[in-house]
């Protein structure tokens, strides 16, 4: 439908007026959208507020997601079909080996000794329970061997813990530009 111009050939609007249903505002609409009872979307999501669904809506809604349920090869098939690389978060398999370790059950088994050993008491400040968490005395980064001795284990509070890595960072702290050697004697001697 081609548009109308005025005398001076400038587009003439051809649409009309309406009332709006919720605000009582008058609001122009081009012919095409001559149907709309709302000034706004505010005022379209206002007329919603307080609305029901009729019973028929609701039965079937709820019919429609009746027994649907995946069956356990549709699951097994989902998962792998995002497990490893085709996963979205994939980043070619760079997690770090200090955090496939924790994962592990040696490790869960390793911590729960320690907490034991120590009667779920923190070493540093003697409050009993709370958020513990179990350190390993000489790092588990550079004593391998070490990793999973209850003797290497020391039970500490979350403060407590910061504190003491924050106190082992200052002493082998690394520049990531400059490769310096760990000074092992710090770990050597008993620290606490």
């Amino acid at each position: 439908m081609p548009q109308k111009r005025n005398e001076f050939g400038v587009f003439i609007s051809t649409g009309q007026y309406n009332k709006c249903s919720i605000c009582d505002n008058d609001f122009y609409v081009k012919n095409c959208h001559k149907d709309r009872k709302f000034c706004s979307r505010k005022c379209y999501w206002q007329s919603m507020v307080g609305g029901k669904q009729s019973k028929k809506t609701i039965s079937r809604r709820i019919k429609s997601r009746e027994n649907y349920k995946h069956s356990q090869e549709t699951k097994d098939k989902i998962g792998k079909a995002h497990r490893g690389d085709k996963n979205w978060s994939w980043r070619g398999g760079i997690s770090k080996l200090r955090n496939r370790q924790f994962s592990q059950v040696k490790h869960r088994e390793w911590r729960k000794a320690v907490f034991e050993r120590d009667d779920y008491t923190c070493q540093k400040c003697k409050i009993r329970g709370g958020k513990l968490e179990a350190h390993h005395i000489k790092p588990f980064a550079y004593f391998s061997d070490l990793r999973y001795e209850v003797d290497n284990g020391l039970t500490l509070c979350k403060s407590c813990h910061l504190k003491e890595t924050i106190k082992e960072r200052k002493v082998n702290w690394t520049n990531q530009f400059v490769k310096r050697e760990v000074n092992m004697e710090y770990f050597e001697n008993e620290r606490l």
